[in-house]
């Protein structure tokens, strides 16, 4: 999937719209960027947009005390600590074209698209526990609590893995699957590129329950604990959908939105005074951050960040979004 490299936030794109079930109604406005800058984009502040990590960082992960993020053009992974945004190793034994990172609690785990496979490291040491063959073209993974799950871009597979990286599972039939997600309620989320649809895939059973058709050319994926996010790149919109994989509203972000981030519940510092909680859609082809209240899909705000951006994470106080042209990480305050 070509990316779009520009270099300028042009427009900000405001999105009113009524809540789900009933019918919205959306406005969009061109703002010019300098306006922009002054009524809403003083609300963020960068604690640090310069951490150097490795060449084009495509993916970024929080577990729990440091940031990690992908290296795809220098196939690596850089540790950073979140507290202080030090640099805390970089680490060059995972395969070629790293374009995924998940968490389970130990261990990273790293989807390998050039060598189709994925890499297992602890993440206290940095250390291969072991590297593990899949499919072709692995570029999203995720943690269901239990096991690994690995989409195979170019073999239209979502592969099950044990922790202790066996396939026991195959769930065929999910055309260039490009973005995954667990919704903690038995069921993961599965974007197809090609066919501009999201499958809901069971975990007990790894088979394809629903399909659910979505934006234009959908990416990333993010569970909020009501429903299901969907980037749909190419159509520059997010869709919400609930457990069943009914859709709850389709909403106007920015240019080419590629990745997704909740910021759960109970991170917030003032809880009484700011009770909602938010999506961040990483918008690549203007190089802008969109926040949406997830209760409405109202766009609270758009907001620049490094050129390039490619993925986005939050860890209980800070978004993190690399940026693959500058092979930078950025840190913003948003609690």
């Amino acid at each position: 999937m070509p990316r779009q490299r520009l270099r300028t936030l042009a427009t900000v794109v405001i999105t009113a719209v009524v809540a789900a079930g009933v019918s919205a109604a959306v406005v969009s406005a061109a703002m010019p960027a300098a306006q922009a800058k002054g009524s809403r984009l003083s609300t963020l502040a960068f604690y640090a947009n310069d951490i150097a990590v490795g060449t084009g960082p495509s993916a970024v992960v929080f577990d729990g005390t440091n940031v990690w993020t992908a290296n795809n053009g220098s196939a690596n992974v850089t540790k950073v600590n979140a507290s202080t945004g030090a640099v805390v190793g970089t680490y060059n034994t995972v395969g070629t074209n790293p374009k995924a990172l998940a968490f389970d609690g130990t261990y990273l785990w790293v989807a390998n698209y050039a060598t189709n496979n994925v890499t297992k490291l602890n993440a206290a040491t940095g250390v291969v526990a072991g590297t593990y063959p899949v499919g072709t073209g692995p570029n999203a993974i995720a943690f269901d609590g239990v096991n690994i799950w690995v989409t195979g871009y170019t073999s239209n597979n979502v592969y099950k893995l044990t922790v202790n990286g066996s396939v026991v599972a195959i769930v065929p039939g999910i055309a260039m699957p490009t973005g995954i997600a667990y919704d903690g309620r038995g069921s993961l989320w599965v974007s197809s590129w090609s066919a501009n649809t999201v499958a809901r895939v069971d975990i007990a059973t790894a088979t394809k329950v629903s399909t659910t058709t979505v934006g234009n050319g959908p990416v990333g994926v993010a569970s909020d604990g009501t429903g299901t996010w969907v980037a749909n790149r190419t159509g520059g919109t997010v869709t919400k959908i609930d457990f069943n994989g009914t859709i709850l509203g389709t909403y106007n972000v920015g240019i080419a939105p590629e990745a997704l981030a909740f910021d759960q519940p109970g991170y917030s510092s003032s809880p009484a005074t700011d009770p909602r909680t938010f999506m961040w859609a990483l918008n690549t082809g203007m190089s802008a951050l969109s926040k949406l209240d997830v209760a409405t899909g109202a766009l609270v705000a758009t907001y620049p960040v490094p050129n390039t951006p490619t993925g986005v994470a939050f860890d209980g106080t800070n978004i993190w979004v690399t940026s693959g042209s500058m092979n930078s990480l950025a840190r913003i305050r948003v609690r």
